[in-house]
């Protein structure tokens, strides 16, 4: 059975005081949740942090610099599924609109929002796309983090 890789990334400002989430279909019956930027990694020349990079300037249209690893997170049947959460810096507040792009992709994302700690602390597990992004982001919120040479 393959291992499917994931990446997202905690996107924040330069402050370190506000999380990038965006609001992408869930399903059909459980309509839009939040999420943070994420994509997989099925580029062969790809990097995990490549790939981290490529998704936040596709999906929010902005430049990162990636600062920590969030932390690693499996899931799905038989836990063949891993999560890596970057922590990426963003230099500028503006998220650029990309709906015409990330329609063309089959990507469903509505809106994009930044929030303060305390918010995303009064947020429960149902508002987000999954239990992993809701972790991440409560570890964000804990301030918990790897240096990025942890990975190799």
């Amino acid at each position: 059975m393959k291992t499917t890789i994931k990446v997202a990334v905690a996107v924040t400002n330069k402050e370190n005081n506000r999380i990038l989430l965006l609001k992408e279909c869930y399903d059909s019956k459980e309509g839009y949740k939040w999420n943070m930027v994420k994509g997989t990694c099925d580029k062969p020349a790809e990097s995990i942090k490549d790939t981290a990079i490529r998704e936040c300037k596709e999906e929010a249209g902005i430049k990162i610099e990636l600062k920590n690893l969030l932390g690693i997170y499996s899931y799905g049947r038989d836990d063949k599924r891993c999560l890596f959460v970057f922590i990426g810096e963003t230099k500028d507040d503006v998220v650029l609109d990309k709906k015409e792009e990330q329609a063309k992709r089959g990507e469903d994302i509505v809106d994009f929002k930044w929030f303060a700690k305390h918010e995303i602390c009064g947020m429960s597990e149902n508002e987000f796309i999954s239990k992993q992004i809701y972790h991440a982001a409560k570890d964000w919120f804990d301030r918990k983090s790897y240096p990025l040479d942890i990975l190799r």
